[in-house]
């Protein structure tokens, strides 16, 4: 799955959060490749991370920068 498709997927969430698994169950790759990738995405500034608390997983959504991005396509 492309990058682009990553953000698409975020675009269409109406700007929710969405978590690790959440993320990992739609794209059908594992939970740790779906971090990394997300994690990737964050580092060029296309995504923006929250972090959770306890036992919950990180969230993330798209950055100013991502929603551009998405929308370019």
């Amino acid at each position: 799955m492309s990058n682009q498709a990553i953000l698409e997927l975020f675009a269409g969430s109406d700007g929710e959060p969405r978590t690790t698994p959440e993320v990992a169950a739609q794209l059908g790759i594992s939970k740790p490749a779906t971090w990394k990738r997300l994690s990737d995405l964050h580092d060029e500034g296309l995504l923006e991370k929250h972090p959770g608390s306890g036992l919950k997983s990180d969230a993330w959504s798209l950055s100013d920068a991502g929603r551009e991005a998405a929308e370019a396509e």
